[in-house]
């Protein structure tokens, strides 16, 4: 099985309700710049090759590393690594993840990932892991 395994060096985010207005749709300000600091991230990396993206059936494993809120370094030490307990769904920082990172950069289209799995932890330096494996 062939496995790519990725680190974004950027802070999940997850995916937010797109708001509609008479005049627009538009999404939080938050996740628009989460979608345009994994953009900025792949143009000055230039991750993606010509054997991007690939075709086939996928199990996806992620690891979000939410950044800890403030507290004491020897708190922080203590908690980082542990599950993060944050109101955050795992479910919307899933589809946060394969839209922006995932589809069309790594995997065709995410109707693709057949098994996935995913947890949160709390970290020091936030950052999203990712194994994807080929069927």
């Amino acid at each position: 099985m062939e496995s790519i395994k990725l680190t974004i060096p950027i802070a999940p985010v997850p995916a937010s309700r797109p708001r509609v207005t008479r005049w627009s749709t538009y999404y939080s300000k938050t996740y628009t710049k989460f979608k345009n600091d994994i953009l900025a991230y792949y143009l000055d990396h230039d991750l993606t090759g010509s054997k991007y993206p690939l075709r086939g059936l996928f199990r996806v494993e992620v690891v979000y590393h939410i950044k800890m809120p403030k507290m004491s370094l020897k708190k922080a030490h203590s908690v980082s690594g542990t599950y993060c307990d944050k109101n955050i769904d795992l479910d919307n920082l899933h589809k946060a993840c394969w839209d922006n990172i995932l589809n069309d950069r790594y995997i065709e289209d995410d109707r693709y990932i057949v098994e996935s799995s995913g947890k949160k932890l709390w970290a020091i330096e936030p950052r999203i892991e990712i194994v994807i494996t080929k069927l």
